[in-house]
């Protein structure tokens, strides 16, 4: 486990919807004198659903759906006419506002942008994700070689994606972004100034509206931190990052050297990701919040846990996961912490999120994501993670973000622990220049916004942010074949040999079992007395089979 700390995050000033316009306001909290401080400005056209797909039976299909909203998509459209920034509490002469382009007006920007209503877009996109997660795992659970499952994904994935970004297409038509600069004198004394900012739209009848948002800002000379982000990478190894270190310039210039950095940090045992990661996020240990592998023996109900990309998707879609519902409730998450401290926090990728009573938003890995496991492009989920938390930052500024990298534990698990100082400079580094300075924007700047950490303006979310990165557990190289891998079965054969009874047939009544992690394994002996799973056994339960494990060469420890 490794961390290192930097500065504390971004703002969500204002928010608000009228009649299914979504308005965002967003910038840093503080601004230094004499600097410029960024504004990001969002509006998306939910709108009134069309209607048109419900009401014709004929049209089921998912194509048939895209065809028929894109038939109807001039329904409920609004103009975004203009964005205009001022303040009755700065005299004219005394604070400018700039667009980032230099073609637009200096305080008023002049937009014209026709919004689509993506409201039916957005519930077909919903419906793609599930529809084709179900496909997916139909063939992850067939009796495919690895080729023919590869051949088959990759043709579902290639109709997904034809359908996604036909989806997305219509989306991004209904958003309209927008960074304006807002330069604060040299002179100004430190002090909380509310800064107005004007957004005038035009409906389809012809009739305009005008929404203000107010900002609060404090100019003030030393910048607190305010926010957080956790950057979780799965199974970094601490010697590979060090050794990274010289060739990961934004990691090393922008977190590591402007921190604090911690060596020689214990991670928990079994020091495997379901245990671990739950550990990070609620300061526990196993025995406290309750998930002790990521196979464990869940003894009240006898039944196995084996944890597997399900952990996001139990019920398909809809459902907070396994491991959620099997975190010990007498745990707090550090989101239901935040929660009752009046911040809100979104996880993206990451197993725990405690929805119902912490986190205010969970996103969840999907297809896509699905697809890349199974053709070992790992790089591209952590793509995808950082895409979704730039998002995240310039629309709604989460108090906590937490982004799980998990793409290093499966480059280190398919290639070797050897690989992880390409994996960090070749990719992770990346996805850190990513997080400060967002993309490059070309060619659709104004569709898909301008999405960064420490860009634009002399005072950026970059100031006022903590940035820790941390990991769950390392990796060590092991001898890849059957006879040095830890089996179930023949954990229990040695169980059994010790005399105890294992479940081998339903209805079976068994008093041994075995849940391997890794390089360790757990056994679960119940009570002799009481013959209740629920009772903690004596050591005389469990004698015969300490004797018996301690006879075999390869156990080291017990």
């Amino acid at each position: 486990m490794i961390i290192f700390l930097g500065f504390i995050l971004l703002s969500p000033h204002a928010f608000a919807s009228s009649e299914q316009i979504e308005i965002k306001v967003n910038s840093p909290y503080q601004v230094v004198p004499g600097t410029s401080v960024p504004i990001y400005i969002t509006v998306i056209n939910f709108g009134e659903k069309i209607g048109a797909i419900q009401a014709n039976q004929e049209v089921s299909t998912i194509s048939a759906q895209i065809q028929a909203l894109k038939s109807t998509s001039g329904a409920n459209m609004i103009t975004v006419d203009s964005v205009e920034i001022f303040s009755p509490h700065l005299p004219d002469s005394r604070i400018t506002a700039q667009s980032l382009s230099e073609t637009q007006a200096v305080k008023m920007q002049s937009v014209n942008k026709t919004l689509v209503s993506i409201a039916e877009a957005i519930q077909i996109e919903e419906q793609l994700e599930a529809e084709y997660l179900a496909k997916f795992k139909q063939v992850e659970q067939q009796n495919l070689t690895e080729e023919e499952k590869r051949q088959t994904l990759n043709s579902l994935f290639s109709e997904y994606e034809t359908y996604k970004n036909s989806l997305q297409n219509i989306i991004q038509k209904g958003k309209f972004h927008d960074v304006l600069l807002l330069n604060i004198p040299s002179d100004f004394p430190e002090s909380d100034i509310q800064i107005p900012v004007s957004i005038t739209y035009t409906k389809m009848d012809g009739t305009k509206e005008t929404t203000v948002k107010t900002i609060g800002v404090t100019v003030t000379s030393t910048i607190q931190p305010r926010r957080a982000i956790i950057i979780d990478i799965d199974a970094l190894k601490e010697d590979a990052l060090e050794n990274s270190l010289s060739n990961m310039p934004n990691t090393s210039e922008y977190i590591v050297e402007n921190g604090v950095h911690f060596t020689n940090v214990k991670t928990i045992f079994p020091s495997i990701t379901m245990a671990a990661q739950a550990s990070i996020f609620t300061g526990n240990y196993p025995n406290e919040h309750g998930i002790t592998g990521n196979t464990w023996f869940e003894k009240s109900s006898q039944t196995y846990r084996k944890y597997s990309y399900g952990v996001w998707y139990e019920d398909i879609i809809w459902h907070e996961g396994q491991a959620n519902e099997d975190l010990s409730g007498s745990v707090d998450t550090i989101y239901e912490r935040a929660d009752s401290a009046g911040k809100d926090s979104t996880v993206i990728f990451n197993q725990y999120s405690r929805l119902d009573s912490g986190t205010t938003k969970w996103i969840k890995p999907g297809v896509e994501e699905g697809v890349y496991l199974v053709t070992h492009e790992y790089y591209k989920i952590d793509r995808n993670a950082m895409s979704r938390a730039l998002y995240e930052l310039n629309h709604d500024l989460p108090d906590i973000l937490t982004i799980y990298l998990s793409g290093l534990d499966g480059h280190s698990h398919y290639h070797g622990p050897q690989e992880q100082e390409y994996y960090l400079e070749t990719y992770i580094d990346n996805e850190i220049n990513r997080l400060l300075f967002g993309d490059e924007c070309l060619l659709f700047c104004e569709e898909y916004g301008i999405y960064e950490l420490a860009g634009e303006g002399a005072t950026t979310l970059y100031d006022e942010t903590i940035i820790v990165i941390t990991s769950d557990h390392g990796q060590t190289s092991v001898t890849n074949d059957a006879a040095h891998a830890i089996d179930k079965d023949e954990l229990e054969e040695v169980l059994e040999d010790a005399g105890y009874d294992i479940w081998k047939y339903p209805l079976d009544d068994f008093n041994a079992t075995a849940a391997p992690n890794g390089g360790m394994a757990q056994i679960y002996i119940r009570d002799t007395d009481t013959d209740d799973w629920n009772d903690q056994p004596e050591l005389s339960d469990l004698r015969s089979a300490l004797d018996s494990f301690f006879s075999k060469s390869y156990v080291d420890t017990i």
